[in-house]
Order: structure tokens, then sequence, then C-alpha cells
């Protein structure tokens, strides 16, 4: 802490440490450097908070949300209105169709290839689907509300697609 202005601040610093030697090769002085990193620490930390809420939002949220990364869309984030759709299963670190194999032939990664690569955002009511709540189960016709929108990195690169539902059954 530092006080400064009546009031107490926390900054940040980064630290360089050199060591000077003379004709001897012997240390006779140490120069140090000190960079103050407090806007970008707490640039971080604001980041940080954010991302907390956004995932915080999602986890606590009544519609069935999950995340899909990279083209091959695995699941990286499923919030609990979405794992409770089907039970059992494991689903993170899957891919759609690894986790879910019944929905092959049912057109779901096609409209997730479809948004992660044209970036267009796909709402749609009603979607029909035959699938599982659990492994080894017989799939049953489900009917589900949903957007999917792409998830972009810092360069504006689509990176996975976000899923946003409801079962409307």
């Amino acid at each position: 802490m530092y006080k400064g202005n009546r009031k107490h601040q926390q900054f940040f610093w980064h630290f360089s440490y050199q060591a000077f030697t003379n004709d001897k090769d012997e240390t006779d002085g140490i120069l140090i450097f000190a960079y103050d990193v407090t806007e970008q620490v707490n640039a971080r930390k604001q980041i940080e908070a954010n991302a907390l809420m956004v995932h915080n939002i999602y986890m606590n949220a009544p519609a069935a949300i999950s995340t899909f990364k990279g083209p091959e869309h695995i699941y990286e984030l499923v919030n609990p209105a979405y794992q409770k759709l089907f039970d059992q299963r494991d689903l993170v670190g899957k891919s759609l169709l690894g986790a879910l194999p019944e929905l092959k032939g049912q057109g779901v990664d096609k409209i997730l290839d479809n948004v992660y690569k044209t970036g267009e955002i796909l709402t749609s009511p009603e979607i029909p689907v035959m699938v599982s709540r659990a492994d080894n189960v017989e799939p049953e016709q489900r009917y589900f509300n949903t957007t999917m929108q792409p998830i972009f990195n810092e360069e504006n690169k689509i990176i996975g697609v976000v899923n946003f539902g409801y079962d409307v059954t």
C-alpha cells in the first residue's frame, strides 16, 4: 500500500536487478529498475472479474447453455440446465457427435458448422431432435428453441459457438 493524496492506493511494480562488476569481475553494485505496472495489473483483474461474471451468469441461467470450441465442436462449458437434459452423460471435452452420437444425420452438427464458418447467428424455434437423456437409452423426440452464436477471440476470429436453448417439448 502506498499512502498518497490522503487515501491508500495499491500499486504494482515490476523489478529488475542487474549486478555491476568491476575490472576484477567482482560485484560492486546493483542497478535496480522498477516499472509501475499498476494499470496493466488492474486491467487484467477487471478482465478476470468480467470473465467470472459471465461464467456465473452462464452457470446460473435457467436456459440450457453450452459452448463448443473449434471446428470439431468440442463441449467446453455445459451449464446445469443443459446437463440436466442429458442426466448422466459426460459431455465436456467430447465433440458434439462423440458425446451425443444419436444426433448423427439430424443436422445439428451442420448448423454448428455454419455458425462456426460464417459467423451468422441462428435463432430457431422448436427444432425437432431425437436425443437420449442417458447412454444406452432409446432416443426420444424433443423440441428446442435455440440460438447459436459465434464466439470470437481478441483478433475477431471465430473460435467456437455458444448455444442457448430451452426444451419446449
